[in-house]
């Protein structure tokens, strides 16, 4: 029977990553870990390895550190780091669904098919598809494929599914890569499980489907209930913008970095310094008023309320990471909601295709995310949205990074897999 393992949030090229951590300036594979991980996926491997975001970071690290830093994970994958000899740990391929942090992949993925081949072979160039979901049917009475990338054209020589992308330099082309974006439905006997990364339900990452409607009304190009295109594209700015440009930006990076660092753990002097900065230097100098206007108390009344929301917004950033009760915020449920009924509209769209008219994908039941790096295995009691009862249940994949600097405890991991017909997982 077909077996499948579920990991993400490695995170390499962040520094604490456990894996490969950054120590006196060098980044150091830790084969420790990597044992551990590779202990997890069974002596014979695993057929299909879903890596469900921020395998790479490279919102704090610039793509060659990042990429570097990563290269052992995946060559481990087909070489024995320790005897050098040639082992496949995954067989039919590598399912990359990326995250907030390494979002671009899937944006070099979507620029290679539709801008660059096109170009090459001098064909009028394609449109980018901002979603696409990934089948994986692993029931005894399965559609056509047992994977499918909805709107792909596969592969003719039937060798592998689909096409050979950049990403397969890093297994040397032993193992398949299939890229999809940002949904898996992986479809069993038992039911279906939503594997996705989960950056949608933090406020940043749909921040403009949260706010543009509100701002813009009837003007805001996208309505209500958003397809997974529409989420997706509408959010695409904002998005680029933290999971590439700030960690490509130069000496501004490791500033950058040191701040968010400090911003986490609650060290918020430096941010009161610069926004008194910004008053002090920028904005006074530029709203000069004449004496008794008016206007003066109560400008400074306005940047007094934006000073404190601005405060309020840093602490509920820092409590995402690691809030073990992200998904009771009404906020947070509201942004899941409207997330899943773009899934929902996804999955009916699929069974709409021939591949599942006789054998449709079910509504999923399970959903397995990462982001939040709180591990819940499925030894672990589920978390749960009201608006759905016990019908949904949710676990998370952990975090593969130090708590802090003194390396000695990472966040905990887990590993999800399903072999035999059964779920199971493993705490790292």
């Amino acid at each position: 029977m077909t077996s499948v393992a579920i990991v993400s949030d490695t995170h390499f090229g962040d520094p604490l990553c456990c894996m490969c951590p950054k120590i006196n300036g060098n980044y150091v594979f830790d084969y420790g870990y990597f044992h551990r991980f590779q202990e997890a996926l069974g002596d014979e491997g695993v057929d299909y390895l879903v890596l469900s975001g921020d395998v790479f970071d490279f919102s704090v690290a610039s793509q060659k550190d990042a990429y570097d830093a990563g290269k052992s994970f995946f060559t481990g994958l087909v070489i024995h780091p320790k005897t050098s000899e040639e082992k496949l740990l995954v067989k039919k391929g590598i399912i990359y669904l990326p995250g907030n942090h390494d979002y671009s992949f899937w944006s070099w993925v979507e620029h290679q098919m539709n801008i660059i081949n096109n170009m090459t072979a001098g064909n009028p160039l394609g449109d980018y598809r901002y979603a696409v979901p990934c089948v994986l049917d692993l029931r005894k009475r399965q559609s056509r494929y047992e994977l499918y990338l909805a709107g792909v054209t596969r592969n003719p020589d039937g060798k592998r599914p689909y096409g050979v992308f950049f990403l397969e330099t890093l297994t040397r082309k032993k193992i398949p890569f299939i890229v999809a974006y940002p949904n898996l439905y992986l479809v069993t006997d038992s039911g279906t499980t939503l594997v996705t990364h989960g950056q949608y339900i933090e406020d940043y990452w749909a921040l403009i489907s949260d706010y543009g409607p509100l701002i813009l009304k009837d003007d805001f190009p996208a309505k209500k209930p958003f397809t997974m295109k529409e989420l997706v594209g509408v959010n695409v700015p904002a998005n680029e913008l933290a999971s590439t440009a700030i960690g490509q930006a130069g000496c501004l990076t490791d500033f950058i970095r040191e701040f968010q660092r400090k911003m986490k753990d609650g060290k918020i002097e430096k941010l009161k310094e610069y926004i008194k900065n910004l008053q002090g230097e920028v904005l006074d100098p530029a709203l000069k008023y004449r004496p008794c206007d008016l206007r003066e108390p109560l400008t400074d009344l306005a940047l007094w309320f934006a000073k404190k929301r601005l405060l309020k917004a840093v602490e509920e950033y820092r409590r995402t990471r690691g809030n073990t009760k992200l998904l009771a915020s009404a906020k947070a449920q509201e942004r899941f909601i409207r997330f899943f009924d773009a899934c929902l509209m996804e999955i009916r769209q699929l069974n709409i295709l021939p591949e599942y008219a006789d054998t449709p994908i079910p509504k999923p039941d399970w959903v397995i995310y990462g982001h939040t790096h709180v591990p819940l295995g499925m030894d672990q009691k589920p978390d749960t949205i009201p608006q759905y009862g016990t019908e949904l249940l949710f676990y998370n994949t952990g975090g593969w990074l130090y708590t802090d600097q003194t390396r000695r405890q990472i966040e905990g991991a887990v590993v999800f897999s399903f072999a035999q017909g059964r779920f199971g997982s493993v705490r790292i």
